[in-house]
């Protein structure tokens, strides 16, 4: 507890004197978050309903030599409050002889969510759809399901299906940038603790590409990038299964496979006794004639 007996005191800053993290600190690399344009406009609107919540939430900044701030923690808030027109922003300033290292990881801590949402728990609390998005929640598809709906949506769709629905998006026109096509939060936490794990090397490194599997991609976001990429680079997106313009092209690159318990229901399905290995074009094929 003796590390908390010096806490760090809040005050008001000319907001002149802050600047963005463009990685002017020697050792501390440039803010890498970024924000939409439909996301800020939802932070600055909640800065206005809810201007005392930034005294309970101030920004994290660090003085630099020439005797401004540069900002490791609320760097998008800061450039709400500049728009809205605040001249003195609450802010947190870190101690001057903390390490860089230490500097790095608080810039990452603040922007980071280790939980995640319990969907059940926000539903039958009665929280309001609508405060929730303003809020800034990303609500899913399914929100306005009753309970007996969801419940006999997730029996489907624990149902074998041949009935494929892909999800379509219409790009808005804007070119996104890299941080909003993708989320490495869960990737990262478990990168972690692999390499603090005491592993064999071998194993250490299967399950370093196994956690590849948990990088987030933004589909929408990549739909837009896609549209106004080049030929090329839209051929490989397209081989990485980003987007998938093409189905049947889709199936022949690889990325739709047939799994053994998959084979055996379609044999069930269509009372097939045989042994004779399956094949995609087996299966394609008799669809087709349908």
């Amino acid at each position: 507890m003796e590390k908390f007996n010096d806490l760090a005191q809040t005050r008001l800053i000319d907001i002149e004197q802050l600047e963005e993290n463009a990685g002017q600190l020697a050792g501390v690399p440039e803010n890498p978050r970024t924000i939409d344009e439909d996301r800020f406009a939802l932070l600055k609107q909640d800065i206005i309903d809810y201007p005392e919540y930034l005294k309970y939430n101030p920004l994290k900044v660090y003085q630099l030599e020439s005797g401004n701030y540069i900002i490791l923690g609320g760097n998008m808030r800061y450039r709400a409050l500049t728009e809205i027109g605040y001249k003195f922003v609450p802010a947190v300033v870190i101690e001057h002889d903390t390490p860089t290292e230490k500097l790095k990881a608080y810039a990452i801590l603040d922007n980071n969510g280790f939980g995640v949402w319990d969907w059940g728990k926000l539903k039958s609390g009665n929280w309001d759809a609508k405060q929730l998005q303003t809020w800034g929640v990303e609500l899913p598809d399914n929100w306005d399901t009753s309970a007996a709906d969801a419940e006999n949506e997730q029996s489907q769709n624990d149902s074998y299906s041949r009935k494929v629905v892909a999800p379509t998006y219409e790009p808005s026109g804007r070119t996104p940038s890299f941080g909003e096509m993708y989320d490495t939060t869960k990737r990262d936490a478990l990168l972690h603790e692999i390499e603090n794990a005491d592993l064999p090397d071998d194993v250490r490194e299967f399950l370093r590409q196994a956690a590849g599997r948990h990088t987030v991609f933004n589909y929408a976001k990549i739909a837009d990038y896609y549209a106004q990429a080049s030929p090329q680079i839209q051929a490989l997106m397209e081989q990485s299964a980003l987007v998938i313009i093409d189905f049947d092209k889709a199936i022949e690159n690889g990325f739709i496979t047939l799994t053994k318990d998959l084979a055996n229901a379609y044999r069930v399905e269509r009372d097939i006794t045989d042994e004779e290995a399956l094949t995609e074009n087996d299966i394609a094929e008799d669809y087709d004639e349908e």
